[in-house]
């Protein structure tokens, strides 16, 4: 506690000092929320909100039930890993938090996805990445750099987080402050999951749609307005060495980053540092994929614990259970060194022979 208030100090007297820098990194910030990240990320997060309680998921992936099970994902889990695929981060972390925490998940489950799900979208890749890079390299070699790791990520991924998954299985140390039945069978599992699905369905509005997702919303607005201030302040700072502020411009925020490589690198070395960043997605994103699994609701279905002290009932806010942020640290990690050595493989600098 006395290092955050040393830290808010420092930095609200920096702010106090450079407030023109302040005010530029904070507009740039606000600019890039209401303008990109707002329109890509509020509709589908109210949508798959209403889609999820009202047991819609079921119903669309039933037709799919026999891949499924082959491919060892349940039919929530499938639809947890397209979400992040295609919807953005930190849609599927937040997705993964939330089934999660309704045991529509096993842990083991949520962990595999959560390593493997939580990545910018594919229209961002090819609307605003891709540009920069048209002219050198096809778009098919940034889909198969960024994407294909992701099935050699699956293999450790899958003996670390003791695979395979069943739906039948029950998410242990969930956080959720109702007793948890053991289904003795399938059939006994999927009657819950309806039940929990029209109860959900009941309790969920379009209107309370709306405020779960704004809420969030706000979270990363607030954390890429910080983010783009700090960015600023270092390409700002000539007592940094210029491969120093390269490196902390890509690492903290996608899309300052990958402009500033695109801008300040050569090819082929500029897609390369360009894929990596995109792999990895910054600490920006990082903190927003931290804002969502810590999400937690005051009803009865809240991912937090109520813990009864003196007679009073205290609200005990958690991270939804088994979501480590420093494991999903390193499996970033691992995504950008693959995908950087793919890219290099891809764009000639790293050749390499069979035999």
């Amino acid at each position: 506690m006395i290092k955050t208030s040393i830290l808010a100090l420092f930095s609200l007297l920096f702010m106090i000092f450079h407030a023109g820098l302040v005010t530029k990194g904070a507009a740039a910030g606000l600019l890039l929320w209401y303008s990109a990240v707002v329109p890509a990320l509020f509709p589908f997060m109210v949508l798959s909100s209403i889609l999820s309680a009202s047991g819609g998921i079921s119903w669309l992936m039933q037709p799919f039930t026999v891949v499924f099970r082959f491919c060892g994902l349940s039919a929530d889990g499938w639809y947890v890993l397209l979400t992040g695929l295609l919807c953005g981060c930190p849609m599927g972390a937040k997705t993964c938090a939330d089934f999660l925490a309704e045991r529509r998940l096993s842990s083991s489950e949520a962990k595999f996805l959560f390593a493997l799900c939580n990545h910018p979208s594919p229209m961002f890749l090819a609307g605003f990445v891709y540009p920069m890079f048209a002219a050198q390299l096809p778009l098919l070699c940034f889909v198969f750099a960024i994407y294909m790791p992701l099935l050699l990520l699956a293999i450790p991924a899958h003996f670390i987080y003791h695979a395979p998954f069943s739906p039948e299985s029950i998410p242990e140390n969930s956080g959720i402050s109702q007793q948890h039945p053991t289904p003795n069978s399938a059939n006994a599992f999927s009657s819950k999951h309806t039940r929990s699905d029209k109860s959900s369905s009941s309790a969920l509005s379009l209107d309370a749609a709306i405020l779960n997702s704004a809420e969030i919303l706000v979270k990363i607005g607030g954390y890429l307005i910080f983010y783009s201030i700090l960015i600023l302040v270092i390409r700002n700072t000539p007592e940094i060495p210029a491969p120093a502020r390269l490196f902390f411009s890509g690492a903290m925020e996608i899309t300052t980053g990958i402009r500033t490589v695109s801008d300040s690198l050569t090819y082929p070395y500029s897609a390369i540092a360009a894929a990596a960043i995109f792999s990895f997605g910054g600490f920006s994103a990082m903190s927003q994929t931290n804002a969502v699994i810590r999400i937690h609701r005051s009803s009865s279905g809240s991912a937090g614990r109520t813990v009864s002290c003196g007679g009073r009932q205290n609200s005990v806010h958690e991270k939804t259970a088994g979501l480590s942020i420093r494991q999903y640290l390193l499996w970033k990690i691992a995504h950008a060194s693959l995908t950087a050595a793919v890219m290099a493989v891809l764009t000639g600098v790293l050749r390499f022979s069979i035999f």
